[in-house]
C-alpha cells in the first residue's frame, strides 16, 4: 500500500485500539490510496511548507510521560508539535549554499528506543551529514516537558559548515482532515538569549532552547514566508512581532563547523503545561542524556510485568510497542485510543485496550480505568459511550445515543475478574452491572412495542432488538446496528456469570432468560433483513444491510456469538472478504483499507482457517506506518 494523497474530507485516527487488538490477535494466532485534492501549498518547493498543507498524509507518533494529560506529536520527518493545537518546530539545514529539508534526504529512518519503548527518533541521511532527532517527555504529570535533540554529524572526509535552522511555524502536525491544520501565532518574541533562549507565543513560553542559538528572529507572512530567508542562510531581524492574522513564524539558528567524524548537538525543551515551564525545564543541554536514560528506565519499569509472546522477534516488539502506546495515551486513569481528536476515553476502545493489558498481565491500569468509568453510569444504568479525562461524576454527560457501552462495561468488569479472581472488585461493581443490565432490558422494550417502526416494510426486522444508535461511527445517521446487539448479548452472558460468581442465582436466571430472548430476536431480525434485501451475506445493520465483516467479526471475539448468524450467510461473508483481500495483491488495486480488519483474524481462526488468519495478521504487520515506530495508522474517508 502506497502513501496516498488524502481527501480533505478524510479523518485520521491514532489507532491505539487497533494496536491493542494486535496484541490480542497475536495471542490468538500463537494506507490507503485516495483521490487527491489541490492546495496552494502543493505548488511550492517540497519542504517549504509542511506536507499536510500540501494535501499529503504525514504519519506521526506520540511523545508523552506516564499518566500525564498532555502529549506531543513527532512526525516521520522530525517535526514536533509540542501541545494540542500548537505550533510546529521544523528543522532545516543550510549547507553549501543550499537549504535542506527531510524531503531532500537520501533516506529518512524512524526508530523506537529498544525497538518498542515510546522514545522515538528520526534520522536523515544526507551526502555529507546525518541528522538524528531524538525526543522524550519527562516530569511529573502536570509539570512535564518534551525534550528534543538534533545531532548533526559529519560523515564525510572533508570539513562541513553551515547552519541548523529550527523554524517555528503556525501550523499543526495534526492535519486539517482530523480537525488540525493551522495554529495561529499572533505574538512571537525571544527572551533570555543567548544563554537559554525562551520562545514565547502569544505571551506563553512554548520552547526553551537549552543550546544557545547564534541568531533568532520573527517574520510575518505578508513579508514573505520565513523559509524564503532560510533558503539564503539568513535569519529575520525582529526579536518581537505582533500581527492579528496569526501568520507569524520564527526561527532559531545554530552555526556549525564540523571536522570529519565530529558532531554538534542542539537541545530544545517544550513545556507540556506552560504554566509550569520553570519546573518542567530545568538544567542545560547536557541534561539530555541523563533525562533520556531516566525516561528509558521509567518506560522499562512500566512494561516490566508485561507477558508477551514468544511470537518471534518482530511481532514481540510490535506487541510490546502497542502496550507502551496504550500507556502513553492514558490520561490519569482514563484509557484513551489516541491523542488530539481522539484524546477522550471511549468505553468501546477502553474495554479492548483493557483486554490487551490483562492478557499481558498488566492489571492495575485496568482496575483503575474500570473504577473511574463506573462513576459515570447514570442511575438508570446508561453507560456513557465516551468521557473526558477531566470529567467529574456530578457533571452532565451530553453525548449521542450509543448502546454498545452497556455490554462493553460489563465485559470490562468480568475480564478483570476472570484475570484476577478479585471478588471484592466484582462485588464493588455489581450494583452498576445490574443497572446496566436493567437499562438493556428497557431499551429492548422500546422495540417490542406494537407501534415500533409501524408502517415500515418487513417490520419484523426491527422487533425485539436494540433501538437505533450512533454506535457505528461509519454511519451518518442512527441505525439499528447489530454491533449493539452483539455487545448486549455479551453483556447478558457476562452479567449472568458475575451473578453466579457472587452466588446470586435469581439474578443469573433472569440474565440468562433475557439473553435467550434477545438472541432469538437478533437471529430473527438478521434472517428478515437477508430475506427482505435478498442478501447472501451477514448484514451489519438493519437499514443499510451493509457488508462490513470488520463489524460482524466481533461476534467471534469478544462476544462469542457467531452462532446467531445463518451458517450459509456467515460462510459467504468471509469467503467474499477473502476474495476482496486477495484482489489487493494486484498492483492496480485501489480502495480503502482500515486496520480494524485485524478483527477478522479471530473470525478466520474460529472458522478453522488459520492460514487465512495468518494472512490478515501479516497484512496488518506490513501496514505499520512508519514500520520503525510500530504505528498502525488508519485513514478513513469522511
Amino acid at each position: 500500500m502506497k502513501r496516498g494523497i488524502v481527501s480533505s474530507r478524510s479523518t485520521r485516527r491514532w489507532g491505539v485500539v487497533r494496536l491493542a487488538a494486535l496484541w490480542i490477535a497475536a495471542w490468538a494466532v500463537g494506507a490507503s490510496a485516495q483521490q487527491p485534492y489541490e492546495s496552494a501549498a502543493q505548488k511550492a518547493r517540497p519542504g517549504e511548507y509542511p506536507e499536510q498543507l500540501r494535501g499529503r498524509q504525514v504519519y506521526w507518533t506520540v511523545v508523552g510521560a506516564p499518566d500525564d494529560t498532555a502529549e506531543s506529536l513527532l512526525d516521520e520527518y522530525g517535526n514536533l508539535e509540542p501541545t494540542a493545537g500548537g505550533s510546529t518546530l521544523m528543522p532545516y539545514i543550510f549547507s553549501g549554499d543550499k537549504l535542506i529539508s527531510a524531503l531532500d534526504a537520501a533516506s529518512v529512518r524512524q526508530e523506537l528506543d529498544r525497538g518498542y519503548l515510546p522514545l522515538p527518533s528520526v534520522t536523515w541521511s544526507l551526502d555529507a551529514l546525518t541528522q538524528r532527532i531524538e525526543a522524550y517527555a519527562a516530569g511529573e504529570p502536570g509539570s512535564s516537558a518534551t525534550w528534543i535533540r538534533y545531532r548533526l554529524s559529519n560523515i564525510s572526509d572533508r570539513p562541513q559548515s553551515g547552519r541548523l535552522f529550527l523554524a517555528i511555524r503556525p501550523v499543526q502536525v495534526n492535519p486539517p482532515w482530523t480537525f488540525g491544520g493551522m495554529s495561529p501565532i499572533r505574538a512571537l518574541s525571544f527572551a533570555g538569549a543567548p544563554e537559554k533562549c525562551e520562545v514565547q507565543l502569544d505571551g506563553v513560553t512554548r520552547y526553551v532552547s537549552l543550546t544557545a542559538p547564534d541568531a533568532c528572529g520573527a517574520r510575518a507572512f505578508d513579508g514573505g514566508d520565513v523559509v524564503q530567508l532560510l533558503a539564503r542562510g539568513e535569519v529575520p531581524e525582529a526579536k518581537e512581532l505582533k500581527q492579528e492574522d496569526g501568520l507569524l513564524s520564527g526561527v532559531l539558528a545554530y552555526d556549525f563547523s564540523l571536522e570529519p567524524g565530529t558532531s554538534k548537538d542542539v537541545v530544545v525543551a517544550a513545556p507540556l503545561h506552560p504554566e509550569s515551564a520553570p519546573v518542567a525545564v530545568s538544567g542545560g543541554a547536557e541534561a539530555f542524556d541523563d533525562g533520556l536514560s531516566a525516561a528509558r528506565a521509567l518506560w522499562e519499569s512500566q512494561l516490566a510485568g508485561a507477558k508477551v509472546g514468544p511470537f518471534g522477534p518482530d511481532l514481540d516488539q510490535a506487541v510490546k510497542a502497542q502496550l507502551a502506546y496504550i500507556l502513553v495515551n492514558k490520561d490519569k486513569d482514563a484509557l484513551e485510543p489516541g491523542t488530539r481528536h481522539y484524546g477522550q476515553s471511549w468505553i468501546r476502545d477502553g474495554s479492548i485496550m483493557a483486554a490487551a493489558l490483562l492478557r499481558a498481565g498488566m492489571t492495575e491500569p485496568v482496575r483503575k480505568f474500570a473504577d473511574w468509568y463506573a462513576q459515570f453510569i447514570t442511575p438508570e444504568g446508561e453507560v456513557p459511550s465516551r468521557l473526558d479525562a477531566s470529567a467529574v461524576p456530578t457533571a452532565k454527560i451530553d453525548i449521542e445515543p450509543a448502546w454498545d457501552g452497556q455490554g462493553e462495561y460489563i465485559y470490562l468488569v468480568m475480564e478483570y475478574y476472570r484475570s484476577t479472581k478479585d471478588r471484592a472488585f466484582l462485588e464493588r461493581h455489581f450494583d452498576r452491572v445490574m443497572q446496566a443490565l436493567r437499562f438493556l432490558e428497557q431499551l429492548r422494550k422500546q422495540t417490542l412495542a406494537p407501534d415500533y417502526m409501524q408502517g415500515e416494510p418487513a417490520r419484523e426486522r426491527f422487533v425485539g432488538i436494540l433501538p437505533k444508535s450512533f454506535s457505528h461511527k461509519g454511519y451518518r445517521a442512527q441505525v439499528h446496528c447489530y454491533w449493539d446487539d452483539l455487545w448486549a448479548l455479551k453483556g447478558w452472558k457476562d452479567g449472568a456469570a458475575a451473578a453466579e460468581a457472587l452466588e446470586r442465582p435469581e439474578v443469573a436466571k433472569w440474565a440468562k432468560e433475557q439473553y435467550s430472548q434477545l438472541r432469538d430476536s437478533v437471529r430473527a431480525s438478521i434472517e428478515a433483513v437477508i430475506a427482505h434485501q435478498h442478501l447472501d451475506y451477514v448484514p451489519a445493520s438493519v437499514e443499510k444491510a451493509d457488508f462490513d465483516p470488520t463489524s460482524t467479526s466481533i461476534a467471534f471475539f469478544p462476544c462469542g456469538e457467531e452462532g446467531v448468524f445463518p451458517e450459509a450467510a456467515l460462510k459467504a461473508t468471509y469467503e467474499r472478504y477473502w476474495k476482496e483481500l486477495a484482489a489487493r495483491d494486484d498492483p492496480a488495486w485501489k480502495g480503502i483499507f482500515v486496520t480494524f480488519e485485524i478483527r477478522n483474524v479471530y473470525a478466520f481462526l474460529a472458522l478453522g482457517q488459520k492460514d487465512r488468519a495468518q494472512r490478515v495478521l501479516d497484512m496488518i504487520m506490513k501496514s505499520r506506518r512508519p514500520e520503525g515506530w510500530q504505528v498502525l495508522a488508519a485513514v478513513f474517508q469522511g
